[in-house]
């Protein structure tokens, strides 16, 4: 369990605007992602918010802003004194939830409040799994859906999107897709699966060519401008 607080999505960093002085990441565990951030930069002011305590003290020396928080049971983030103080006047340059949305009760208030928090021209960044994995078939076949640390399968997850779902999240007035990444993992294995599948694609009119294609990304990362 340590390795999920530990650990941060490559992606994100790469999709992350080198002008971006100001961060509120949302699930900041340990503190990994705001240590690589940060040694781009070290003018760089990082908000870190996480429900586990013991771990977000592992980030306290990393952080400008530690925040111990459920966002779930916080739906107003202004009515978080210490979420409040931390934001810039003109609003966070970026906003991040790794691997987040899919534990909450409420993603899209979620969604709503960052596009609010962002100064124009901000980015939202989200990774986000992929219920329409291939794997997620196999184990329906197998008759299990099983219940594990992490990964598409994690036990403490509360909502799931497959990738319509996903820019269906993302569809808000002040917010335009600007990057969708795939994460792509044991592709072969993936297309083999997809194979087997193709004539109940057919059966749906589904392009059995698009959905060998959405069936292979274990993840999505999106990044979503702030209009």
């Amino acid at each position: 369990m340590s390795d999920y607080y530990s650990n941060f999505n490559p992606t994100i960093l790469e999709l992350i605007d080198a002008e971006n002085l100001t961060f509120c990441e949302f699930g900041c565990g340990a503190g990994a992602l705001a240590r690589a951030i940060k040694e781009r930069n070290p003018l760089i002011r990082y908000a870190g918010v996480d429900i586990a305590a013991t771990e977000l003290s592992k980030a306290q020396h990393i952080l400008d802003y530690s925040i111990n928080l459920n966002i779930d049971a916080c739906p107003f983030w202004e009515d978080s004194p210490q979420l409040l103080a931390s934001r810039p006047a003109e609003g966070f340059d970026c906003i991040i939830f790794g691997d987040v949305l899919e534990h909450l009760y409420s993603p899209e208030t979620a969604v709503d409040q960052a596009a609010r928090w962002l100064r124009p021209g901000g980015s939202l960044i989200a990774s986000i799994p992929n219920v329409q994995h291939w794997s997620v078939f196999l184990q329906l076949v197998r008759g299990s859906w099983p219940r594990q640390d992490s990964g598409i399968f994690d036990r403490t997850h509360i909502r799931w999107f497959a990738l319509h779902d996903m820019h269906a999240l993302f569809d808000h007035p002040l917010l335009s897709v600007d990057a969708v990444v795939p994460r792509v993992f044991q592709q072969e294995e993936g297309r083999e699966v997809a194979e087997f599948l193709e004539p109940l694609a057919l059966y749906q009119g589904v392009d059995p060519k698009y959905l060998s294609e959405v069936m292979l990304p274990l993840q999505y990362v999106f990044r979503v401008k702030r209009m």
